[in-house]
């Protein structure tokens, strides 16, 4: 995509706008696009908080809000899986932050592999009954809906199943909100919540008994990712040889330090929807509630769901024959990312999920699974008193969850990079102010090497998201900072002036500060990385540099060397989340 955003100043703003990701839509959007695609149900209290579920995409809370037209869609959506209208191999990726599936995954009870396929992800198929086709509407009111599907599944073993699945969702009161979390939200908190009670049965006529396998109610809810978002899941503690692992992470390869971390009393994993990865808490250690925290909308998201006091039985779903398949996970939390270098995520999104025991159901026995969703919104200071009374972890902590793990790589990659002679090379510039003269090349989380190769680093430096080049600049200490929209467009100005500043559009600018030019700046054309399928692009076409200045909270301006127009440009809006060069200055 970023081939068609930069060819001139006037071309970035459009294609930053389509790109933003969902969490910048507007629920009043997303519930029109869904009337455009199929039939809506929608659940309204009087305080404004609203509830779009879908029939049509198997009875799916697709997104909900606080209420008002200029209020948050917090439910991610897959518009352009819906958009088409064709089904998708493995996975209809429609979204929605709670929908139906059942478990396990994995394994030899598998429900989503056929019988001798091999655990991976191109044998990996969603059942048809969950993934595809409407589900029947039986009953409805202004705050909830009822739905019923009746399906047959076979699992890995070739054991056939008959499910009756019930499933009813309801708009909570305040009270209820009260009620359910142990504290109230408070007037100055915006909430939206939501409770699902599914209900199987099992239709057949033989028993579910566990030499044959077992299934479970999984319940996932996909989010809007954002390079802010910090999930938490609380856990019993204890030691490990009682207990047993704090946290599974081992389900699509070890998740990074950067990524994951073990707390006092949560484990912290990031929702950025940038690196492919899912973590699980097992019986001996899950705890009733979970959550997550946006620092740029200010969102406390909590689920809680229901659980057995004696149910020490959980369906296995790890990707391999497994030496015990009821030992499984009671929640998870997953991480979409690209699956592998240069193919597209699934979204992205984040996810929260939560199962029921493992049922060994007899025929016409029935089990209920509830899972609910909290949404809130408003000061930090009511924020951090409602993380603290459910999931035992301050808005502080949820925060800075990964800072010291960050500050340690930094200041490593910074040693690493002093080592090699190349962390201070600079020049005063014309404007009277010290420039670094290589692009930046400390290993900041996160950034990247131009198509994941380290010989691309080390010609054109790395790749950063806003956030991580100002962290970057920083880590290089001695006051070297990230340069502000005003410094690189005066120092440009030195040397002719971006585009809208000089009568050439940018020309002579371009010639004197690219590498080899008379300024001695030495700026590189080292391509950019995209949002969402995390594509790179225009290597040794387009120089795309950050500013520590901001547009709006999501965006903020950069600067365009274009080889194409041997320009320099001003872009104005450029996504946060999107993989830039870096230069840093000091007074």
């Amino acid at each position: 995509m970023l081939g068609a955003v930069c060819l001139a100043a006037t071309g970035c703003k459009a294609a930053d706008q389509a790109a933003t990701p969902a969490r910048a839509g507007r629920f009043e959007s997303d519930v029109a696009f869904l009337r455009q695609h199929g039939r809506v149900v929608l659940l309204t209290d009087p305080a404004g908080a609203q509830v779009v579920l879908s029939p049509t995409y198997q009875g799916r809370v697709m997104t909900s809000t606080t209420g008002g037209s200029e209020q948050p869609s917090f439910g991610w959506i897959g518009r352009a899986a819906i958009a088409s209208g064709e089904r998708q191999p493995h996975m209809n990726v429609f979204g929605g932050e709670d929908r139906f599936w059942l478990g396990p995954e994995g394994g030899q009870y598998a429900l989503y592999f056929k019988r001798g396929d091999p655990f991976d992800l191109d044998h990996w198929q969603v059942p048809p009954p969950l993934d595809w086709g409407s589900w029947e509407v039986s009953n409805q009111t202004s705050t909830a809906v009822h739905f019923h599907k009746r399906m047959t599944l076979t699992n890995y073993s070739g054991t056939p199943m008959e499910v009756d699945v019930d499933r009813t969702v309801r708009l909570l009161s305040g009270g209820d909100v009260a009620n359910a979390l142990g504290t109230s939200p408070g007037a100055a908190v915006r909430t939206v919540a939501f409770e699902s009670a599914n209900t199987v049965t099992n239709a057949g006529s033989a028993p579910w008994q566990p030499l044959s396998g077992l299934v479970s109610v999984w319940i996932l809810g996909m989010f809007n990712p954002s390079s802010a978002s910090t999930i938490a899941l609380p856990y019993v503690p204890g030691p490990e040889s009682t207990l047993g692992p704090v946290v599974n992470d081992a389900y699509f390869g070890k998740v990074p330090a950067d990524r994951l971390m073990v707390g006092r009393s949560a484990v912290f994993f990031r929702g950025d929807g940038q690196y492919r990865s899912k973590i699980g808490l097992s019986a001996s250690r899950a705890l009733p509630t979970a959550g997550s925290y946006d620092a740029l909308g200010r969102t406390l998201t909590l689920v809680q769901y229901t659980r057995p006091a004696d149910a020490v039985n959980y369906v296995n779903s790890m990707w391999e024959i497994q030496r015990e398949p009821y030992k499984g996970d009671v929640i998870n939390s997953y991480n979409d990312g690209p699956p592998a270098p240069g193919k597209a995520p699934l979204g992205p999104f984040f996810e929260l999920e939560t199962s029921s025991p493992a049922l060994d159901l007899l025929p016409a026995q029935r089990y209920t699974h509830v899972h609910r969703t909290f949404h809130l919104v408003g000061p930090e200071a009511e924020l951090d008193r409602i993380a603290r009374a459910t999931i035992n972890v301050g808005v502080d902590e949820l925060v800075n969850a990964f800072s010291t793990v960050s500050a340690s790589l930094q200041r490593r990659s910074a040693q690493d990079q002093k080592a090699s002679g190349t962390m201070y090379s600079s020049k005063r510039m014309a404007d009277g102010k010290q420039w670094t003269t290589h692009n930046l090349n400390v290993n900041t989380v996160p950034s990247y090497c131009y198509e994941d190769a380290e010989l691309n680093c080390r010609q054109y430096g790395r790749l950063y998201t806003w956030e991580s080049a100002r962290r970057g600049c920083q880590s290089l200490r001695d006051g070297w900072r990230l340069p502000t929209d005003d410094e690189w467009r005066q120092m440009a100005k030195h040397y002719g002036g971006v585009r809208e500043d000089s009568d050439d559009s940018g020309k002579a600018a371009y010639k004197a500060l690219l590498i080899g030019g008379s300024s001695g700046f030495n700026a590189l054309l080292g391509g950019g990385r995209d949002v969402g399928d995390g594509q790179y692009a225009r290597l040794e076409a387009h120089g795309f540099y950050w500013t520590a200045s901001e547009s709006d909270p999501a965006s903020a301006p950069f600067y365009n060397f274009g080889k194409g127009g041997l320009s320099l440009n001003r872009q104005p809006e450029g996504e946060k989340q999107r993989a830039f060069s870096v230069r840093c200055v000091r007074e």
